[in-house]
């Protein structure tokens, strides 16, 4: 009897159907995703207000420590460690319309070596003890990179924003092995440009409510620009794409490989309880997407708040993601810089209550 239980096992899985991928698997995993313990932010909200230090002296950082304790599921909530940051680097198609300060090919080099020692995220690293990797995605080899310009044809086909999505799943499954908290950015020329696509497309803006100067460029590149976005986002809205399409047709429309990585490392991580540290235009754009498909996911990402590019403060404001103030913002600087605000806010919530320090008749 055994021996034919066996046999039916292996033949009931040979003949049960792949799972889903690409937007089919995104949509089926965001069914899995679950809000974050609302009893543990809650015990860490009563705590806060009991600790020998006033929670004052945390300021804005008090809900760091209340979000981390939702994540963790526990109150005080364990540090998070370990935690790295991931930098995605990719070109986008549209940066040939010469949208960007920063030259064709610039994203290979930077690629090659902001991480390595010496460069600039290999410094922060070093500094905030938050490890920081470039992974790249879609850097522009001699054909160029996979996306091509927006404002003529469609930035990507369907099955390289599937094949994208599923990276990103991928990425994350991987790292949720040993991490609890991860940092995610982008950087890569025409990567602002993109960004402002997809927030103007989901939204429903105009390309002049959303265009920044995002790299530093002057009034020409500023005009070329804004000429890019509307062109794109006109020939988007002329294909059916707006408001309320999917995130995939917006992803194929005016999308970039790394944003829909980000897509599907977003959505994966909610389903699979890891919080992520969303920092910079494309990690945000990629959020606002991922939120269209998980809309509880938001509860488990941190957005990065530094004023340094208001196109992610309007997809703040319009998910209602939680942020966190720093002084950097993209690349993974903002990510980093927001990991060790989240171990502050940790250590203080887990100090002693006012009640333990100070026993009998205390304050």
């Amino acid at each position: 009897m055994l021996a034919v239980s066996e046999s039916s096992a292996v033949a009931d899985a040979a003949e049960a159907p792949p799972a889903p991928t690409g937007a089919a698997g995104l949509r089926e995993r965001a069914r899995q995703v679950r809000v974050p313990s609302r009893s543990a932010e809650y015990d860490a909200r009563r705590r806060l207000g009991s600790l020998l230090l006033p929670a004052t002296h945390l300021g804005a950082h008090a809900d760091l420590a209340v979000w981390w304790a939702g994540v963790a599921g526990a109150c005080p909530a364990p540090e998070p460690d370990p935690a790295s940051v991931v930098v995605l680097a990719a070109d986008h198609g549209i940066a040939v319309r010469g949208v960007s300060a920063l030259p064709l090919g610039w994203t290979a080099v930077a690629a090659e070596r902001l991480a390595a020692d010496g460069g600039a995220l290999a410094g922060s690293a070093a500094a905030t003890g938050v490890p920081v990797s470039v992974l790249p995605v879609d850097v522009a080899g001699p054909s160029g990179p996979r996306s091509h310009p927006f404002d003529t044809e469609p930035a990507l086909d369907g099955d390289t924003v599937d094949s994208a999505v599923d990276r990103g799943r991928a990425l994350l499954a991987d790292l949720a092995g040993t991490h609890r908290l991860v940092g995610v950015s982008s950087f890569g020329v025409g990567a602002t440009t993109t960004a402002a696509a997809l927030v103007a497309s989901v939204l429903g803006r105009s390309a002049v409510a959303v265009v920044t100067r995002g790299s530093g460029i002057d009034d020409l590149a500023w005009m070329r620009k804004t000429a890019a976005l509307r062109d794109g986002l006109r020939r988007a809205r002329l294909a059916g794409v707006g408001p309320s399409s999917p995130a995939a047709e917006h992803l194929r429309h005016l999308g970039s490989t790394d944003a829909a990585v980000l897509v599907g490392l977003l959505v994966e991580a909610a389903a699979r309880r890891v919080g992520v540290v969303v920092d910079g235009p494309i990690a945000a754009a990629a959020a606002l997407l991922a939120q269209r498909v998980a809309p509880t996911a938001r509860h488990w990402w941190l957005g990065v708040d530094a004023d340094a590019e208001p196109l992610t403060r309007a997809v703040w404001d319009e998910t209602g993601v939680a942020r966190v103030a720093t002084t950097a913002e993209g690349a993974g600087l903002g990510a980093a810089l927001a990991v060790t605000a989240v171990r502050t806010a940790t250590a203080v919530l887990a100090s002693p209550t006012a009640g333990q320090a100070w026993p009998g008749d205390g304050p």
